[in-house]
């Protein structure tokens, strides 16, 4: 059950990765014959696996936008659920604090797509693209787990650098990668 579990883990990870990547159906079916090797994973789940991706790799970007729109939805509702009971909140405040969120999250929402459209202003058609590289590859390593190579493993310690070292040292003085501290003199 735990090797099921991991492995539709692993399916989904790869679902969102090849919704970026778009590989072909040639490419698909092999990694879902090495999940398939790796985990043990009987026919009828080979099978939903395989559906999971063919789905991921089908859609378009309106689709996923729909799909993100939908989720986002689903949790401001759970959220909203959890914190009704938690807090004791009247319909009449859960009212209010949707409207607030949903207009908090509209704002967020404008000023990325200006801070955007900004960068792009500024940056050259290569370095915009070497960017978005970065970006896919940082929401990748996200992806991958408390240790991966974007923002969580950088929050794990796992960088090296200033903030979190890889020696354990939760100050950094001993991490010969960190930044100079520019409040000591």
């Amino acid at each position: 059950m735990k090797t099921f579990i991991t492995g539709l883990g692993l399916a989904g990870l790869l679902a969102v990765s090849t919704a970026f990547a778009a590989p072909d159906s040639a490419a698909i079916t092999q990694r879902v014959e090495q999940l398939k090797a790796e985990f043990n994973l009987d026919d009828q789940q080979t099978q939903r696996l395989q559906n999971m991706l063919d789905t991921a790799t089908s859609q378009t970007p309106e689709d996923r936008q729909a799909r993100a729109q939908a989720r986002q939805e689903r949790r401001m509702e759970m959220r909203m659920k959890r914190m009704q009971e938690r807090l004791g909140l009247t319909d009449e405040q859960v009212s209010q604090l949707k409207a607030l969120m949903s207009d908090h999250m509209a704002k967020m929402k404008a000023l990325q797509e200006a801070h955007q459209q900004q960068m792009a202003s500024i940056l050259t058609p290569e370095q915009l693209a070497k960017m978005q590289d970065m970006r896919t590859s940082m929401q990748h390593g996200m992806r991958g787990g408390m240790h991966g190579k974007g923002r969580m493993g950088m929050m794990c310690g796992q960088h090296g650098g200033k903030g979190k070292p890889m020696n354990g040292d939760s100050t950094g003085k001993n991490d010969q990668n960190a930044a100079p501290d520019s409040t000591q003199n």
